[in-house]
C-alpha cells in the first residue's frame, strides 16, 4: 500500500479503527476518507453505496462494530445481534448497490489478497 492510497477505516474513532488509523498516520499514510456514525450509518445501504462510490477509497479496513459492555449487552442484545452481523456480511459480499451507482473494483479479489499477503510476510517483523 503506497502512502498515497486513498483509506477509509470504518470505525476509525473505535479502539480498533482508531488504532489502526495511528499506525498508518505513523507510517506515512496521508489520505484518509473516514465518516463518524453521524455522518454514515453503515447500515443504510444506500447512503453507504453512494459514499463508497464518491469518495472511492482503494483500501477499506472494517474495524465498526457496535460495542457497550456488559451491562450495555444485557439491556440491548436484540441491538448488538442485529447490528454487528448485519454490517460485515452485507458490506463485503454485496456489491450490487456499489456497482449501480458507478463504484467498479480497481484491483480483483484475488490480485488484492495475494498483495495483502505479500505485504504482510515482508513487514510483519518489522
Amino acid at each position: 500500500m503506497k502512502t498515497d492510497s486513498s483509506i477509509c477505516i470504518s470505525g476509525h474513532r473505535g479502539l480498533v479503527g482508531s488504532a489502526i488509523s495511528r499506525c498508518l498516520k505513523s507510517q506515512g499514510h496521508t489520505k484518509s476518507v473516514g465518516r463518524t456514525h453521524a455522518e454514515l450509518d453503515l447500515l443504510d445501504e444506500r447512503t453507504t453505496a453512494e459514499f463508497f462510490a464518491l469518495e472511492e477509497p482503494e483500501y477499506d479496513f472494517l474495524a465498526v462494530a457496535k460495542v457497550g459492555g456488559i451491562h450495555a449487552n444485557n439491556i440491548y442484545p436484540a441491538e448488538f445481534i442485529r447490528s454487528n452481523p448485519y454490517v460485515t456480511p452485507r458490506k463485503l459480499l454485496d456489491v450490487s448497490l456499489l456497482a449501480s451507482s458507478g463504484w467498479r473494483a480497481s484491483t480483483s479479489l484475488t490480485v488484492g489478497l495475494a498483495k495483502a499477503y505479500a505485504d504482510f510476510l515482508t513487514t510483519r517483523h518489522a
